[in-house]
């Protein structure tokens, strides 16, 4: 089951998208309410308000509080894929995505739907035009899908016209490549034609076929981590490395809009009744919650959580140990080498309890490996560690499956990482098409 939320695009067009749409869609058409005092309600100034309401009610997720606004049938992490578009003034809402958001849609189409003001040289102005580009660019590197079609319906001088926006934001992008697409469309003289013909005409079809650049069975997706021919630790790794970066705000807080929502589900069974209580965090050192809200991140429709949503490393220590789930140093060393996405335990401070989490994304022969971590430095990055260092303590299995790491010898000292997952997605994309075969 997949969604569709479309911004500015009335019920009275519904019945045209559900032609349109592959019938696995629900579809959610909004049009954000009228600002009071201010003439004709807002058009692109309502939705971004709208935006900004959705992100208060949905706690900093702007999808979340949309979705507690206008509600889908199910759970947002329950869809295979989510969706967006806009016709006219509703690509004000997207515009609000935090980083986060933008990782929850497989895709994003806009109908005439993109304006801007004016810089000094001209041209549709670069900095409003600035999630547009970061959308482009994700579009290029396959992790999304954004088309934009426009017309030569003319705003200036007033604003810049959708198609000096979308002219000015390919420039920016560096082109046109992967699954970012821009479209031209001139269908009437009359301008208000022109514009209405976007939702009402040639929207549906240009919607259906951006969708169709991800196939439904979503075996050659371009997010990783929701592609189920990948094990679950793999897509976690995957998910974990589009958070690189992600800093405490302020730092040293140990908390920020991101890490404050991967705080925010952390349990433990305070009360020892046998059930998990919320604990409420806000602020916390939070590498053990951003390896929990990485398996949450790559749940499919059919999985259950791989472990409870931990706030501490020890925690994690002792449900692997009581579960069968850890592998302990001692197994490692011996040669029982962990697996793509497990979870390393390592000793942290001078207390018995504490412990520091961070997944294996890479294991070489010579026993060192790369993991990638949050709370390290207060933020999220890669380390090289080895399996011999004092303060390892062991690892989380994560899947029972065949690991998808290759080991490296250990004289092959300079390992090509964006080459090896290149082979690894290449590999994967070949087994899913049916161009590879096992014996």
């Amino acid at each position: 089951m997949r969604l569709f939320y479309g911004l500015h695009m009335g019920q009275q067009a519904l019945a045209l998208y559900r032609k349109a749409l592959p019938e696995d869609f629900e579809i959610i058409l909004v049009v954000g309410p009228p600002l009071p005092n201010v003439k004709g309600g807002g058009m692109s100034s309502r939705y971004t308000a709208l935006a900004q309401t959705c992100k208060a009610v949905g706690g900093g997720s702007v999808m979340k509080g949309l979705a507690k606004k206008y509600p889908p049938k199910m759970p947002l992490d329950a869809y295979d894929a989510i969706w967006g578009g806009s016709w006219s003034a509703g690509f004000a809402f997207w515009r609000e995505l935090p980083e986060a958001d933008m990782n929850m849609l497989a895709g994003l189409v806009l109908l005439d739907s993109e304006h801007s003001n004016k810089d000094a040289d001209g041209t549709a102005g670069d900095a409003l035009l600035a999630w547009a580009v970061k959308w482009a660019k994700r579009a290029q590197q396959q992790n999304a899908v954004f088309w934009i079609g426009h017309t030569d319906v003319q705003t200036e001088p007033a604003v810049a016209s959708t198609t000096a926006s979308a002219v000015e934001t390919v420039r920016l992008a560096g082109g046109i490549s992967g699954y970012f697409n821009v479209r031209a469309f001139d269908t009437s003289k009359n301008p208000a034609t022109e514009h209405e013909n976007a939702l009402n005409v040639w929207g549906p079809g240009f919607i259906a076929e951006a969708i169709e650049q991800l196939p439904s069975d979503t075996s050659r997706t371009p997010l990783p981590w929701r592609n189920p021919l990948r094990s679950r630790g793999d897509r976690a790794v995957e998910w974990a490395l589009t958070k690189l970066g992600t800093k405490e705000e302020p730092p040293g807080s140990n908390t920020g809009p991101e890490i404050k929502a991967w705080l925010a589900p952390c349990e433990r069974d305070v009360d020892n009744d046998g059930d998990m209580d919320n604990l409420g965090l806000k602020a916390a050192e939070w590498c053990s919650a951003f390896a929990c809200a990485a398996d949450r991140a790559v749940q499919l429709a059919h999985e259950l959580p791989s472990h409870p949503y931990f706030a501490a490393g020890l925690d994690f220590q002792k449900w692997a140990i009581a579960n069968d789930r850890w592998r302990s140093k001692d197994r490692i060393l011996a040669g029982d080498l962990p697996r793509k996405g497990e979870l390393a335990i390592l000793k942290r401070g001078s207390l018995d309890w504490q412990r520091h989490v961070c997944r294996v994304e890479l294991v070489n022969m010579d026993m060192s490996y790369l993991a990638v971590g949050g709370n390290e430095g207060n933020t999220v990055k890669e380390t090289l560690r080895r399996f011999t260092d004092a303060d390892f303590l062991g690892t989380v299995i994560i899947d029972v499956s065949e690991p998808l790491v290759v080991p490296v010898k250990p004289e092959e000292k300079q390992v090509d990482l964006d080459l090896v997952r290149a082979l690894q997605a290449k590999a994967l994309d070949e087994i899913a098409r049916g161009l590879v075969f096992g014996p």
